[in-house]
């Protein structure tokens, strides 16, 4: 399966090519029904071209009707087929072609709460050396199951996301609380060392083992890493890891003075910290409630 089968297009040619395949209906369907279904493909090619096929054999059918279907994501890979076609089946192609660490590293990285993720968590959620994550990574991107950039982390395509889940649930339904464990801790761990760089009393080892080495890479590694560390944190919060929740949350009050104008901050009344007075540490709750 060819690399390009998995490449998207930008919203507006995602939206000419579906328009191209359904003709004076897609007009007739309304644009705003027809550029939800564009984004619910993801702008893949193959997903757009499936989409409009389904449509044109089905002239009963209304866009807005099929959006709303895909809009499940459950359901969002099966509805995408056309006959024998598949998207799914395209990406299991491609799947196939992967050795079995890669396939392994795959699938579990559909648990990574953000947008992307470097070598490092692969490497973790993997169970493998960095240098056989770097070596799993280059595989998918080869292969088109995963995007990379020049910052060195990656990214699913969002169907291909939900692919990887798919394959997560059906080869290894029993290892995914434990592995979403591993990860939490693991990524609390990291965000906790990064913060206690701006920690004025803080005595940090020449050689530490655990986090970044020095405050700019503790600083890149934050703000590269926000999404993920902080769904970490939650999730840790609202199954009674407060110990850890309160750890990360005291090594983030000298870096919150570096990166002041975050957003994420503010989202700290996500996290379920009813129960941290149950510590009798009335600062370690004011603590928590600042971010």
């Amino acid at each position: 399966m060819s690399t390009a089968t998995h490449t998207s297009i930008a919203g507006a040619l995602a939206v000419e090519l579906l328009n191209g395949i359904l003709g004076t209906r897609g007009r007739a369907d309304g644009e705003s029904a027809i550029s939800d279904l564009a984004r619910f493909c993801g702008g893949l090619p193959l997903a757009l071209r499936i989409a409009g096929n389904r449509l044109v054999s089905r002239p009963g059918w209304r866009t807005a009707d099929f959006v709303d279907r895909l809009a499940d994501e459950e359901r969002r890979l099966e509805q995408l087929k056309a006959g024998d076609l598949k998207i799914a089946t395209a990406f299991g192609m491609s799947y196939e072609q992967l050795a079995p660490s890669a396939r392994r590293v795959f699938r579990r990285l559909a648990l990574v709460p953000g947008r992307d993720f470097d070598a490092a968590l692969a490497a973790v959620l993997g169970g493998i050396p960095i240098e056989d994550a770097w070596n799993a990574l280059d595989e998918l991107v080869d292969l088109g199951l995963l995007e990379d950039s020049t910052s060195g982390r990656y990214r699913f395509h969002d169907l291909v996301r939900l692919f990887a889940r798919d394959r997560l649930r059906e080869e290894e339904s029993a290892a995914g609380h434990g592995l979403t464990e591993t990860m939490t801790a693991w990524l609390l761990e990291m965000a906790t060392a990064a913060g206690r760089w701006y920690e004025p009393a803080h005595d940090h080892p020449e050689r530490p083992g655990t986090g970044p080495s020095s405050p700019e890479e503790a600083d890149d590694w934050l703000r590269a890493n926000v999404d993920n560390w902080l769904t970490a944190l939650r999730h840790a919060a609202g199954n009674g890891r407060h110990l850890a929740v309160l750890a990360c949350a005291e090594s983030m009050d000298w870096f919150s003075d570096r990166w002041m104008h975050a957003p994420h901050w503010h989202e700290g009344n996500a996290w379920d910290i009813r129960d941290i007075p149950s510590f009798g540490d009335s600062f370690a709750a004011d603590l928590v409630c600042r971010f």
